[in-house]
């Protein structure tokens, strides 16, 4: 007399949880009847969906020959299980066929069923009481952490709504086959990007550094104040009205409502979609979690969101001796950009510069490359030959390095063109002409001096103004003198006298 418990009473304890028996049963009974009902299934349902651990192994069994092309059938599962092994019992090690009760209930099975038909019906409940599960034991994780009194609650919210959107997300997208077909997704309707300025602010994660005292928070203020009304942002780049919340983590609301003072708003005046905080959670510490829930709790005005963060510096993860440079930089902003992609928002962090020189204007950006790695796209204010500009780029931007002028009566960054470089030449040679005029032969030297211009800017507007026969030019020695043509101080007469 064999005294051996039965292999398949340790494969079926009961546990309190949701479970419907009789459809993992209809389930897999359908696609034994049919294994063409595998395809149908497989893409919501896994084998570790199922209650019963002996319909997961016949579960995983069936998708491990689908894979290998291999059809799921009463012959090749008892055949693929009986290669297996399972656990022990009293010492004695199974197969997994044995252990869910042979071939003879596998037969039981594809008989419980009069039609494959229904195996999508069968699956879903299947899918749901899974999901059930996975809700309960997230639950009771979720308390644990309530009673962790070493940790703060915005880390512990954080922690919790991470948790649950791993019970919605769906476990099997990690097992689909690589490869998605570039057709089916050119006939999906894309949204466009999404522009707070056209062409210089779009949703996404967007990086702006500078040095220290350069009147950054000035120049997003004046952004912030703009997009908010949906009027003209930096004198005259037209905004898109949005929801804007501007952290202002260094300033603090004192300054904050000084700055505001300043630049002329009142109660009255300052725009109703402007909000603000001078407090936010790290970004390990329930940052992600508290923008998650200002962006909903707006969702229903309809209107795109701008996140400013000044400063970022206020907001960066704890760094630990176990990560890199590189690492703590990409997680940190990773994080960022993924909420403002999955939120379809605008996000800024402001940043500094560091002091040594770059080859690159973007390398002047304080960190690592890990930083470029993952945001959007990059802003740089900065001198370029003592004139400001901010410099920017990105994926969905064409670079750009813009004249910028800070009016110290308004207390407002103004856009004096759209191109650096055109209104350095075109303000240079001006310049040139105009002491030409007034003050006869120069050299380059004494027009950089005098001008307070750069000596290479000098020397290029110099080139091109002899190309056109505007100055005259002469070379003594190691000493170049130039001097403004008759024919052109004529025409500069006789445009002034107009």
């Amino acid at each position: 007399m064999n005294n051996s418990p039965s292999p398949g009473g340790i494969l079926e304890r009961e546990r309190a949880l949701p479970a419907d028996i009789n459809a993992e049963r209809a389930t897999l009974g359908s696609i034994l009847l049919d294994y063409q009902m595998f395809d149908l299934v497989s893409p919501f349902l896994s084998a570790h969906d199922f209650y019963l651990q002996k319909h997961e192994w016949i579960f995983e069994s069936m998708a491990d020959l689908n894979e290998k092309g291999t059809p799921p059938d009463l012959t090749t599962i008892s055949n693929d299980l009986r290669s297996r092994f399972g656990d022990k019992v009293e010492s004695v090690e199974y197969d997994r066929l044995k252990l869910v009760g042979g071939i003879a209930y596998l037969v039981e099975l594809s008989t419980e069923v009069p039609t494959a038909g229904h195996a999508e019906f069968y699956a879903r409940i299947v899918a749901g009481t899974a999901a059930r599960r996975r809700l309960i034991e997230t639950g009771g994780k979720i308390s644990a952490l309530g009673y962790d009194e070493r940790a703060d609650l915005g880390s512990i919210f954080h922690r919790a709504g991470e948790m649950l959107r791993g019970v919605v997300e769906d476990p099997r997208t990690s097992r689909r086959e690589l490869g998605l077909s570039a057709r089916d997704l050119m006939a999906m309707e894309i949204p466009p990007i999404q522009w707070i300025i056209h062409d210089f602010l779009s949703a996404g994660l967007t990086i702006c550094a500078s040095a220290p005292k350069f009147g950054k928070t000035w120049f997003w203020m004046d952004i912030a104040l703009a997009a908010a009304s949906g009027g003209k942002a930096l004198g005259e780049i037209d905004t898109l009205e949005c929801d804007v919340l501007y952290l202002v983590l260094e300033d603090k609301s004192k300054r904050f409502h000084r700055r505001l003072a300043a630049m002329g708003y009142n109660h009255q005046n300052t725009p109703q979609n402007l909000w603000y905080d001078d407090t936010c959670p790290k970004i390990d510490r329930g940052a992600l979690f508290a923008l998650r829930r200002w962006v909903d709790r707006h969702a229903g005005t309809g209107r795109p969101k701008l996140i400013i963060i000044d400063t970022y510096i206020m907001v960066k993860p704890t760094v630990t001796s176990l990560s890199s440079i590189y690492d703590s930089d990409y997680k940190g902003f990773e994080g960022l950009r993924d909420l403002a992609q999955e939120k379809d928002i605008a996000l800024v962090a402001v940043h500094h510069t560091r002091k040594q020189d770059a080859q690159r204007v973007f390398d002047m950006i304080t960190g690592s490359t890990g930083i470029q790695g993952v945001v959007e796209a990059e802003m740089v204010l900065y001198e370029l030959r003592g004139q400001p500009v901010v410099e920017l780029t990105g994926k969905d931007l064409s670079h750009q390095q813009i004249p910028l002028e800070f009016d110290k009566s308004t207390f407002r960054w103004r856009m004096l063109a759209r191109d650096a470089q055109e209104y350095l030449a075109s303000s240079t040679r001006e310049a040139i002409v105009a002491h030409l005029s007034i003050n006869g032969r120069c050299t380059p030297q004494e027009m950089a001096e005098e001008l307070s211009h750069d000596y290479n800017a000098i020397i290029q507007a110099l080139k091109r103004l002899r190309d056109e026969n505007i100055v005259g030019y002469e070379r003594k020695g190691r000493q170049s003198h130039y001097w403004l043509l008759q024919s052109s101080m004529n025409e500069t007469e006789w445009e002034s006298d107009q």
